[in-house]
């Protein structure tokens, strides 16, 4: 690791987590280089030598495949508990990402579609009004996300700013909705809201922009009259 803190961490969360294939516990303890080959005489190199082939022994009977891909899974564990996403993270995500509830509802979903939006373009432009306000009033935003059932989740980049948008934000009012904020629990998972649209056909993407035609249509005629 190029930080000392993530030496640290490593030891807390993987020293002891289970080894799923074998149904064992993973022992992870700091490097002791002390130990390399011909650090003691080069009595320790053989005895490193003996510690891998009794190793290469346990896990003989396990196929290499499954081996790669129980560690990929192990080390996905350790880069979502520490928040990493593979790079060294100053700061814990369930103190930076903040959950907003009910930011809006099937119903504002519908008439964006009416206006000859979709789910797509519907989430697109509410996270950028959203991460806009929030780094205006509270503070520099890594990242946001529309998730599904009226959640917005709001990364920033310090504790702090998280902290600022919780006071601005729970119970405010926004489109006539109350907003609930909180921080993330670390367990929580969400779904992308665009992520859950079924795919227009081309027919019914045509449809849908005809009648969003049609509808401007009408605006002006009303206008007229």
């Amino acid at each position: 690791y190029l930080l000392r803190p993530s030496v640290e961490l490593a030891l807390t969360v993987l020293d002891g987590a289970k080894f799923e294939l074998v149904g064992e516990e993973v022992k992870v303890t700091e490097a002791d280089f002390s130990k390399s080959k011909g650090a003691a005489g080069g009595d320790g190199g053989e005895e490193n030598s003996d510690d891998a082939k009794k190793k290469a022994d346990k896990y003989a009977h396990v196929p290499k495949e499954e081996i790669r891909k129980n560690a990929a899974l192990l080390k996905r564990k350790a880069e979502r508990q520490l928040g990493w996403d593979g790079f060294d993270d100053e700061h814990d995500p369930t103190k930076t990402m903040v959950v907003l509830r009910n930011i809006y509802d099937e119903t504002d979903l519908e008439e964006a579609i009416k206006d000859g939006l979709n789910a797509q373009t519907f989430s697109d432009e509410l996270k950028e009004d959203v991460a806009e306000e929030c780094q205006a009033k509270c503070g520099k935003v890594e990242n946001a996300y529309v998730n599904a059932n009226g959640i917005v989740t709001v990364r920033f980049k310090e504790p702090e700013s998280a902290d600022t948008c919780l006071h601005l934000m729970h119970n405010r009012w926004f489109g006539g909705k109350q907003i609930k904020a909180e921080l993330w629990n670390g367990i929580e998972k969400f779904i992308g809201l665009k992520n859950i649209e079924k795919k227009e056909t081309e027919e019914e993407e045509k449809r849908r922009l005809d009648a969003y035609a049609a509808s401007l249509g009408q605006d002006s005629d009303s206008d007229e009259g």
